[in-house]
């Protein structure tokens, strides 16, 4: 079709950074404040009455903005030519949308402001309630239970996760969630057993302190303690596990107050300045403790599957198993965020082409080449069954800890658009907890939980 692209531009191979861990408090905040007045003045979308689009017999281009930098130019092109063979009335041009995975919130909002949206996105989970405030953001509640879409055999973690306000807002295209990876070399020299299914945080620290060697640099495990959504993405599990939540049902306020944050603060605190058996990198996207982990230096963390190529680049002799529990016995509860495709409204025809996209990437054959190509754990059972993904499996040691846990026993942050704000200041007491020996942990907690209601009371 003359004037429309179909290159797929070239991009790097760069490791995701996870899910929750990805927007500043700046660009969200200057999302939210755009989409509340785009909301107020129903403005900033297009007209969904067929003027954006061609009518449905034409041919339809239709852009992508997937948001990722470790899809290849080639796994792009044929993502791409799959599509368009079995589809010849559809063009797609799939590109990153930005300059790496980091900065798509800012180009989406951008995109917004500019009214040049992409007929679909890649959003972040913890940015998407806020995106979803904007009346340009297409509303795929009865779509997505149409005959041919996936989503209804969807894990409910998956599904959760796209959900705004009873709402489906978005196309789940992966998720993270959180495990232990150990090194077994570190722990054979230190002479500890290594790690199984139903230990329990107490467990945790005493390894942990047990694996600790200050003379040769070594450090029994690792916490991002830069606050924020970079800390709380790895230690919500503590809170939900002791009983707490980060807002209470009817979202009104917080719920990690008393003695589920407290019991969560001691723990961080405990280890990393009495036990002195934490490295806490302060600096964002945590890449020194990785560094850390494949030099070696580190005997365990919590992680998820985003950090899987750098640790098989490095050839570690590793394993992976579940997060702990604070009684045993309980059922291990761990983070799971989900990432969606979102569809930007361009009119019937071009609505119907990106619906019609979706519909095909999210089915269970391509979801497992996309899921396997990235390394991410697959979003439905119908999914990780396939050959595929099997293979994947396979030939990554620890992702099937990942994946089961997406069956039975994961939770999401809340779809709500003041999470950010919220995480910042559970954040704050966290990393406080992790770095100041001096610091009062009920007066650091009982500080985030009224700046957090204050933030929710205000919205």
């Amino acid at each position: 079709m003359k004037g429309v692209s179909t290159e797929v531009p070239e991009r790097g191979r760069s490791h995701r950074r996870p899910a929750w861990a990805r927007s500043g408090r700046r660009v969200a905040a200057t999302t939210l404040a755009f989409v509340s007045a785009c909301v107020a003045l129903g403005a900033c979308g297009s007209s969904s009455d067929g003027g954006g689009g061609a009518s449905a017999d034409k041919h339809v281009a239709i852009t992508v903005w997937d948001g990722q930098t470790n899809i290849s130019a080639a796994d792009a092109a044929k993502i791409k030519a799959n599509f368009e063979r079995t589809h010849p009335n559809i063009t797609v041009k799939l590109m990153p949308g930005s300059t790496g995975s980091g900065s798509i919130l800012e180009k989406i909002t951008a995109a917004m402001a500019a009214n040049a949206t992409p007929n679909i996105s890649y959003v972040f989970g913890s940015n998407l309630a806020q995106v979803a405030q904007s009346p340009q953001v297409v509303d795929l509640t009865d779509v997505v239970q149409q005959p041919g879409w996936a989503f209804p055999d969807l894990f409910p973690a998956a599904q959760r996760g796209v959900t705004v306000e009873g709402k489906v807002k978005g196309v789940p295209v992966g998720m993270d969630d959180v495990a232990v990876f150990y090194n077994k070399k570190i722990f054979k020299q230190a002479g500890v057993p290594l790690p199984k299914p139903g230990w329990t945080w107490d467990d945790y620290r005493k390894t942990a302190k047990r694996l600790t060697d200050a003379g040769k640099g070594v450090y029994g495990t690792g916490l991002p303690g830069g606050g924020g959504s970079d800390t709380t993405w790895y230690t919500t599990p503590m809170i939900w596990q002791a009983g707490g939540d980060i807002v209470n049902a009817d979202g009104t306020k917080v719920a990690f107050g008393d003695e589920p944050g407290l019991k969560t603060l001691q723990l961080l605190h405990d280890m990393a300045q009495v036990d002195k058996s934490v490295y806490v990198d302060t600096s964002p996207g945590y890449p020194k403790l990785l560094q850390l982990f494949t030099a070696g230096r580190v005997g365990m963390y919590l992680g998820d599957t985003w950090q899987f190529p750098g640790i098989k680049d490095a050839k570690l002799d590793y394993g992976v198993v579940p997060v702990p529990v604070w009684n045993r016995g309980d059922q291990p509860i761990t983070q799971a965020g989900v990432q969606a495709w979102v569809v930007f409204d361009h009119g019937d025809a071009e609505n119907k082409a990106a619906q019609e996209f979706l519909k095909w990437q999210s089915a269970p054959a391509q979801e497992a080449k996309w899921d396997a190509t990235i390394g991410l754990p697959a979003l439905g059972a119908a999914a990780q069954n396939t050959p595929t993904y099997q293979k994947f499996l396979k030939s990554t040691p620890g992702a099937d800890v990942f994946n089961a846990q997406l069956a039975s026993n994961t939770r999401t942050f809340p779809t709500i658009p003041t999470l950010d704000a919220i995480l910042q200041e559970l954040g704050k007491a966290e990393a406080a907890a992790l770095l100041d020996g001096g610091t009062n942990l009920s007066h650091a907690l009982q500080q985030a939980v009224d700046k957090a209601n204050a933030a929710i009371a205000t919205g």
